[in-house]
């Protein structure tokens, strides 16, 4: 009972919360809550799977480019954009989960980092859809309240998500393997697939993240490597320009 007090209490701290901050300090809380997505999934994985994982700003990446190019190419609504992103980079997780079963600890580790160094080199040969090295935007522009809204909003939907998976037999299954995968296959846990399930929604959350992470950069996704623009000349956030 405590604990859903204490939920509500924070809730609705953060329902009021903007109209108390200045656009500059709005987008700080927007901040927090797009990497309060990106830690929730890795702990999943980290935390709750013991599998390693120093790539998941690649997933980052994926989900950010699947909201700039639907926005972009297809004016879909942005919001929409968010459980899409979710879709893809669960696929996306699976299928890089598949193969790092074979491997664990600092294997795993260079696994995911080749993945993360490779993900920008997709978006500079693919520039026909991603924009390659000068980036592409969102053809829909956002408020600093409403982003601020819409990423906590979305993470107090991702963390009840993550609490429901966590309390039940799926999350029983996670800790087993984290604390003894013998153990655990021994008890009926089925290692490959829920070493993969958790791979995949963890990907998903920080999918997600990466989504409104580009939002909050003013609707731009570029490559990380590129250095066709400086500084001065990438796009401010949104909240520069609103006279906060």
């Amino acid at each position: 009972m405590r604990g859903f007090a204490a939920a509500a209490v924070g809730a609705i701290v953060v329902a009021l919360l903007p109209f108390t901050l200045s656009g500059y300090h709005q987008g700080l809380a927007t901040k927090v809550a797009v990497f309060l997505i990106a830690i929730l999934g890795l702990d999943i994985l980290t935390g709750y799977t013991g599998q390693i994982s120093i790539g998941h700003g690649a997933f980052m990446a994926l989900g950010g480019y699947t909201t700039a190019i639907l926005s972009h190419d297809h004016h879909t609504n942005l919001i929409l954009t968010l459980p899409l992103a979710f879709a893809i980079t669960f696929a996306c997780g699976i299928v890089v989960g598949i193969p790092a079963l074979r491997f664990a600890g600092v294997y795993l580790a260079l696994v995911t980092f080749a993945l993360a160094v490779s993900v920008p080199q997709f978006a500079l040969k693919f520039s026909k859809f991603s924009g390659g090295s000068n980036g592409i935007s969102t053809s829909h522009s956002v408020t600093h309240t409403w982003l601020y809204a819409v990423s906590w909003g979305t993470a107090a939907v991702l963390y009840l998500g993550a609490w429901l998976l966590l309390r039940g037999r799926t999350g029983r299954a996670f800790r087993a393997v984290r604390d003894s995968e013998l153990a655990a296959a021994s008890a009926g846990v089925s290692l490959p697939i829920f070493k993969t399930l958790a791979f995949g929604v963890s990907a998903a959350y920080a999918g997600v993240a990466g989504s409104l992470f580009v939002l909050y950069v003013n609707g731009f996704a570029q490559p990380s490597c590129s250095r066709s623009r400086s500084s001065s000349e990438r796009p401010s956030p949104v909240w520069a320009r609103s006279g906060a």
